[in-house]
């Protein structure tokens, strides 16, 4: 009886892992189709796109998906030049019935002439980490505590990419990727584009008020780029003026209606705030940008990061809390919870009402 049990359990298990290949192997022929359909359309449409032909074929896929709602495929690439991306440089295709329907791009046009004639990496990863750290004004870093997590390589063997784990810097991982950058300059009444090798270094700073987007040249050292992706906004401080009428149902936009299992009370994209229309209950909305049999966000929905299941509003991209002391989380705040993924909350518009309204903002 163990024997019989035993082999019927590894005769389904072999069952289903060869179903779980040939679903692979399928989306992969799938997307192998649309990609060769995509090359040569652009190859036949070059002028059209400002494209050579060795830009098409050196593009790389980012990412694809086909649309539930649509049946449309939708492909994007990145620019690259001897497998190291061009940064932004992107390129994004849409396939209806197994056509081009659209494309659109902003790859550097015929990018061999504008490829500088050093085109190695010489300076180390590690010493790009420390000279993005001095330019934002952190020198002398004790080297001994810069901890290499992953190293990555481009097929032909080059470096291409280093993840650091460093709390001199950040409590968050550091990455330096390579990249060719985009350098415009202005030549009399034209607009030149030179290319770069870079390291681009992206750090999160330990009190979280910078996220460091730095590009450090790969062979002199020099900051080519620095930009903040953290934005600061000051709005200045209110007028408030005193008020003694009570709130009426007149001013709530919309009631509470009965919970729905998973499912958001929000004000549904397109809307772009709440006086272009009312809230909605939104059931399973990431159903709509991936079929099931695409990957997990479609079955793990927007309450799991791949290990844990959540009862509140965090998931595998998004913590969504608040941070009433403007302190950037020093001071933990709060997030609506439901054991039942109902985030069903009241939204009134009037003044003195974000309090009541924090749940319902937060969704």
């Amino acid at each position: 009886m163990i024997k019989s049990y035993t082999q019927k359990n590894v005769d389904i298990k072999v069952k289903l892992l060869l179903v779980i290949f040939l679903s692979f192997f399928t989306l992969g022929v799938k997307a192998q189709k649309e990609v060769a359909i995509t090359k040569q359309y652009l190859n036949e449409n070059t002028a059209k796109y400002n494209l050579s032909l060795s830009d098409v074929s050196e593009m790389k896929v980012s990412s694809e998906y086909l649309s539930p709602t649509t049946g449309w495929y939708h492909i994007y690439f990145n620019q690259t030049f001897e497998q190291v991306e061009v940064y932004n440089g992107l390129l994004s295709v849409t396939l209806k019935d197994n056509k081009v329907a659209f494309a659109a791009n902003s790859f550097i046009p015929f990018i061999t002439s504008k490829i500088p004639a050093n085109k190695i990496a010489t300076l180390n990863t590690d010493v790009a980490l420390q000279k993005a750290a001095a330019d934002i004004g952190i020198a002398n870093l004790d080297v001994s505590k810069i901890k290499e997590l992953i190293k990555a390589n481009l097929d032909n063997g080059k470096l291409s990419k280093v993840v650091y784990e460093d709390k001199q810097l950040s409590n968050e991982k550091i990455e330096v990727k390579l990249y060719w950058l985009p350098i415009e300059n202005n030549v009399g009444e034209k607009i030149n584009t030179n290319l770069v090798l870079t390291w681009n270094v992206k750090l999160v700073t330990k009190d979280g008020q910078h996220s460091w987007n730095i590009h450090v040249d790969a062979n002199t050292g020099n900051i080519v780029q620095k930009k903040d992706d953290v934005i600061h906004c000051d709005f200045g401080k209110p007028e408030h003026g005193k008020h003694n009428e009570i709130c009426t149902d007149e001013n709530v936009l919309d009631a509470v209606t009965s919970p729905t299992a998973n499912g958001y009370n929000v004000f549904d994209y397109p809307l772009e705030a709440p006086t272009f229309g009312a809230r909605t209950i939104v059931t399973n909305p990431y159903t709509r940008f991936l079929p099931a049999t695409m990957g997990p966000g479609t079955t793990n929905g927007w309450h799991n990061d791949g290990t844990t299941d959540y009862i509140y509003t965090r998931g595998n991209n998004v913590w969504a809390k608040d941070d009433l002391a403007n302190n950037d989380e020093v001071t933990i705040g709060s997030y609506p919870s439901s054991a039942t993924l109902d985030f069903n909350y009241p939204y009134t518009l009037g003044t003195a009402t974000a309090a009541a309204n924090l749940n319902a903002c937060i969704t």
